[in-house]
């Protein structure tokens, strides 16, 4: 499967939904800050959502990551703060599912 068709597949199956939660990996690095706001991004840009969530577990810690988000502002969400995950469809960039903040 080529990238084209991957970014394909995802659009298609975000056309319907009203709520997604974009998960990364605990202790989000660049990439993966970076991987959520461009996922975030382009489905806002093909498809209306209502609400679209970066989702993180752990915390950001290093100093890099810390001014990536202060600089760019992505809104990301802490898992331990939502009271129930509860998403039309769940999205997983730059992690496996066991390492994703998807469990609790």
């Amino acid at each position: 499967i080529n990238d084209i068709n991957c970014i394909s597949k995802l659009l298609e199956n975000c056309n319907d939904k009203t709520e997604i939660a974009i998960f990364t990996h605990k202790y989000p690095d660049p990439d993966a800050i970076a991987s959520m706001m461009a996922t975030k991004w382009l489905i806002q840009k093909i498809s209306p959502i209502k609400a679209i969530k970066l989702i993180y577990d752990g915390a950001i810690s290093h100093p890099q990551n810390q001014v990536m988000d202060n600089l760019l502002e992505p809104n990301m969400t802490n898992i331990d703060s939502l009271r129930e995950i509860k998403f039309d469809k769940i999205i997983l960039v730059d992690t496996i599912p066991n390492s994703a903040g998807t469990g609790k």
